[in-house]
């Protein structure tokens, strides 16, 4: 045998990931064909449900304020600095439910709470405590 005759087997690994390095275009466009073939039945299937989707999209798009389509990041930089109050107090008092509180590390509930915890049958954490109802809002 000749030098010139020596073939050198190419190991099956080298071999596939040549293949798929001349094939990698080929293989990423039947990927997204079959993620879009599956999406296509997926829709078909559920034709009802697509259609009522969409219906509501369509009436909450309405429902948007006509300007928030040009809400870009730009548009918040370039716009006033000035803080808006989204939230507005109740002009009117109301009444808060009694609850569990979470206290600052370190703290710990009284021993009045424990006794009513134990009343009411709750298991309160040595960082929790129970706060009464009472009723916010009024004038001080």
């Amino acid at each position: 045998m000749n030098e010139t005759e020596i073939i050198i087997a190419e190991p099956q690994e080298a071999k596939v990931q040549r293949w798929l390095k001349k094939h990698k275009k080929e293989i990423i466009a039947a990927g997204i064909s079959i993620i879009a073939i599956t999406g296509l039945i997926i829709c078909v299937k559920n034709k009802d449900a697509v259609l009522e989707f969409l219906k509501r999209f369509e009436a909450d798009a309405k429902c948007a304020p006509s300007g928030i389509n040009s809400l870009t990041v730009e548009n918040v930089i370039a716009g006033s600095t000035e803080n808006v109050r989204m939230y507005t107090a109740p002009t009117s008092p109301y009444n808060v439910e009694q609850h569990i509180r979470n206290l600052p590390e370190g703290r710990h509930h009284s021993a009045e709470k424990a006794a009513q915890a134990i009343i009411l049958g709750i298991d309160l954490l040595p960082n929790q405590t129970i706060v009464n109802s009472y009723t916010k809002g009024l004038a001080a």
